[in-house]
């Protein structure tokens, strides 16, 4: 199986923590956005990625099949229908907003453009979580 390639938007806390575990899989990381191009070039550099100054020449590249946005929850809507209009399955952070439409414009977007839209739910596999399902599977 060839590895997963993302474009990374974000460098702050959560995308280097997510980044440590994704790319001990089969995934890699190929490019990084962020609105600060000198921490974008750090985070790129530990990873062996491209660092770009505009959102758009990190993700319209043949190399990434998918987006993985780590930002600000206020940019996710704005980052995540522009990555899906550029052909791009997304992973978002956070993106279950306060009001519905926004929800259905995530929706409608991946529908429409035919690509994958996931949000990232870190609780599922949070120490609560997995005492949970250990729990109920021994109960099983």
């Amino acid at each position: 199986m060839e590895k997963i390639r993302w474009a990374y938007i974000g460098s702050g806390n959560i995308a280097n923590s997510t980044a440590k575990d994704i790319t001990k899989g089969e995934h890699i990381i190929t490019s990084v956005y962020s609105r600060n191009y000198e921490k974008a070039k750090s985070f790129a550099d530990k990873y062996n990625a491209e660092a770009f100054e505009d959102f758009e020449s990190a993700v319209n590249r043949d190399d990434v099949d998918a987006v993985y946005i780590a930002t600000p929850h206020t940019s996710h809507l704005d980052y995540a229908v522009r990555a899906m209009k550029l052909g791009k399955s997304v992973l978002c952070e956070k993106t279950d907003r306060s009001f519905c439409n926004e929800v259905d414009t995530l929706i409608e977007t991946a529908k429409n453009e035919n690509v994958y839209f996931c949000e990232a739910m870190w609780t599922w596999f949070s120490d609560v979580a997995l005492t949970v399902k250990n729990g109920l599977k021994a109960v099983k």
